[in-house]
C-alpha cells in the first residue's frame, strides 16, 4: 500500500511537471500547410513567413495578451513587486513567488490569496505596507495563477496548509523581522488550517472574510451528493461564482473577470467539499486558536457568510483579537472604494503589535524567536 502510494505521489509530480512544461513557447514547422507554429500560453500562433525559430518566439510572446500584461505591469506599475521567482518547496512544486523588499522591516508579511485568484492581485495591498515600513513576500497557491497544478483543484487542505508552512520557514529563514500572515478568503482558512495543522511561528495573523461559513451559497441537497463522489469525480463542476459579489467597484469586477490568471469556471466538487469540511474543523476547534489576529469582513458579503466570522470570533482562544466589521462592503474589502480606511486599520494593528514586539525583545534581550 505504502509503495503504490509513493509511484501515485510520483505520477502526479510528473504529470504537474509535464503541464507546467507545455506552457513554455514550444516551435514547430508544418511541412503541409508550409506554416510555421509555435504554442505558448495554451494559443496557437502561426506565419507563413520564413522567420527564424528565434524571432517567431518573440513575435509570439509579443501576440499573447497574457504576457504582455505581465510584462507591462512588471514595467509600469507602481505596484510591481522587487523581484519575482519560482520557490521550489522541499516536498512539492515550484510555486510563483512574488517580494516587495524593505530595508530593515518593521515586519514581513506573508500574503495567501483567495480561491479562483492569485497574488498579483495584491500588488497595491504590498504597496501600501511597503510605504508603512512592511516587507512582503506573496506566493500562488498550487493549481492558482502561475504555479502548476490542476487549476482550481484542492484535494486536500492539508497540501495548502504544508505549503503555507514550508512558506513561512522560508521568509523567517531569509528574513530576521516578526513574521506577520494575511490570508483572504479561502487563503484565511489556509492560514487557520495551518495554525491548528502545524507550529506556525508567527507575531501575529491578518484575516479577510475567511471562508468560513460557504454553505449558504450551495443549493439545498447538493453538499451531500457532491460529498459522496467528490473522491471519483474530483473534478466535477459544481456552483459557479457570484457575479459582481467581489466588490461594489465596477472597474475591480471588470478586471477580475477579464484577468486570464483568475479561475472562471465552477468550483471543482473536492474543492467544494474540502472546503467545507475545514470550514466546519476550524469553527469546531476554534479555542485552539490563540495567535494575535485581526479578523476583517464586510457586512454585504454574498460569497463567505460575515457569520461565521463572528461565531469564530466569539469561540477563538486567542487573548489578543479584533474583529472589524465593515458596513456595506462586499468580500473584497481591499478592492472597495472605501478600501483606504481598511489599510489604515491594517497598518495601525500591525504598528501596534509590532510596538509590543520591540518591548518584549527589550526586557527579554536574551530571547531568540523561534525559526
Amino acid at each position: 500500500m505504502l509503495i503504490a502510494r509513493m509511484l501515485a505521489m510520483r505520477y502526479r509530480r510528473v504529470r504537474e511537471r509535464r503541464r507546467f512544461m507545455r506552457s513554455k513557447p514550444r516551435y514547430c514547422y508544418d511541412a503541409k500547410t508550409t506554416l510555421h507554429k509555435i504554442r505558448h500560453c495554451g494559443v496557437l500562433f502561426q506565419h507563413d513567413c520564413s522567420l527564424p525559430p528565434v524571432l517567431l518566439t518573440v513575435t509570439a510572446l509579443l501576440r499573447c495578451p497574457l504576457c504582455c500584461s505581465l510584462v507591462a505591469a512588471m514595467l509600469f506599475s507602481a505596484t510591481s513587486p522587487t523581484h519575482t521567482r519560482r520557490h521550489v518547496l522541499p516536498s512539492g512544486p515550484a510555486l510563483f513567488t512574488q517580494h516587495w523588499h524593505v530595508s530593515a522591516p518593521r515586519g514581513h508579511m506573508l500574503l495567501v490569496h483567495g480561491y479562483a485568484e492569485h497574488s498579483g492581485r495584491y500588488g497595491h495591498v504590498a504597496t501600501v505596507l511597503k510605504e508603512a515600513g512592511y516587507a512582503v513576500t506573496a506566493y500562488d497557491q498550487r493549481g492558482f495563477g502561475r504555479s502548476p497544478g490542476r487549476r482550481a483543484l484542492v484535494w486536500d487542505f492539508d497540501i495548502l496548509a504544508h505549503d503555507l508552512h514550508a512558506m513561512s520557514r522560508h521568509v523567517q529563514a531569509n528574513s530576521p523581522a516578526p513574521l506577520v500572515v494575511l490570508g483572504h478568503s479561502m487563503g484565511g482558512l489556509v492560514v487557520l488550517w495551518t495554525l491548528l495543522m502545524h507550529d506556525l511561528s508567527a507575531a501575529g495573523v491578518v484575516l479577510s472574510a475567511p471562508a468560513l461559513a460557504i454553505g449558504g451559497n450551495v443549493p439545498p441537497g447538493l453538499a451531500p451528493l457532491t460529498q459522496a463522489v467528490s473522491r471519483w469525480l474530483p473534478t466535477l463542476p459544481t456552483v459557479g461564482k457570484v457575479q459582481g459579489g467581489i466588490s461594489r467597484d465596477v472597474q475591480v469586477v471588470a478586471e477580475a473577470e477579464a484577468d486570464p490568471l483568475n479561475y472562471h469556471g465552477r468550483v471543482p466538487a473536492r474543492t467544494g467539499v474540502e472546503m467545507l469540511r475545514v470550514g466546519q474543523q476550524v469553527q469546531a476547534r476554534a479555542a485552539a486558536i490563540t495567535h494575535p489576529y485581526l479578523l476583517m469582513h464586510g457586512t454585504a458579503d454574498a460569497i463567505v457568510d460575515p457569520t461565521g466570522s463572528t461565531q469564530f470570533h466569539s469561540a477563538s482562544g486567542s487573548a489578543d483579537k479584533t474583529l472589524r466589521r465593515y458596513e456595506g462592503l462586499r468580500h473584497e474589502i481591499f478592492n472597495e472604494p472605501e478600501r483606504h480606511d481598511v489599510f489604515a486599520d491594517v497598518v495601525a494593528w500591525l504598528d501596534a503589535r509590532m510596538s509590543l514586539q520591540s518591548q518584549d525583545e527589550t526586557s527579554h534581550p536574551h530571547t531568540t524567536a523561534q525559526a
